[in-house]
């Protein structure tokens, strides 16, 4: 049955009662589209921004690890973040549906690795981008990624 649902609930303050909408079938759809859409703008503002101003991403994976305070805040929003794409979006397909659930357990797996092995979490990210040329091919990586990402959200 794919009717729309509408609902009232009245609340205990006179003349005020809450509306609600159900849409049946669509509430993943949609939810797929509005995380593509984020995470694809993501994706693409951080790599454009890599690509114009190369010396950011050194000078930010330099600080971070020093500062103890940047690695609990990163830690603790990668958990929060994973963990809510895993609850909401634990979607496991070979199109963008399964990139967001991917994000939502790498988010996940590198927040907890931040919060217990932030050295060597850090001194992985470090190790991927060793040279320019490894750098930009991850940017152009990230880069793909998020205009995939944003063309299905956007463009669905």
């Amino acid at each position: 049955m794919n009717a729309v649902i509408e609902f009232e609930r009245h609340t205990k303050a006179p003349g005020i009662a809450l509306h609600y909408t159900h849409y049946p079938n669509q509430t993943h759809m949609e939810l797929s589209l509005f995380l593509a859409t984020i995470l694809g703008a993501v994706f693409t503002a951080f790599s454009v921004a890599g690509f114009m101003r190369p010396h950011i991403i050194r000078d930010a994976l330099r600080d971070f690890n020093h500062e103890s305070f940047a690695r609990l805040i990163a830690g603790c929003a990668g958990i929060g973040v994973g963990v809510a794409v895993i609850l909401s979006h634990n979607i496991w397909t070979l199109d963008y549906r399964g990139l967001i659930t991917l994000f939502g357990w790498t988010a996940l797996i590198k927040g907890v690795s931040y919060l217990l092995m932030p050295e060597q979490a850090v001194n992985f990210t470090k190790s991927m981008m060793k040279s320019r040329s490894q750098t930009q091919v991850m940017l152009g990586a990230t880069l793909l990624i998020g205009l995939y990402l944003l063309y299905s959200g956007l463009g669905a």
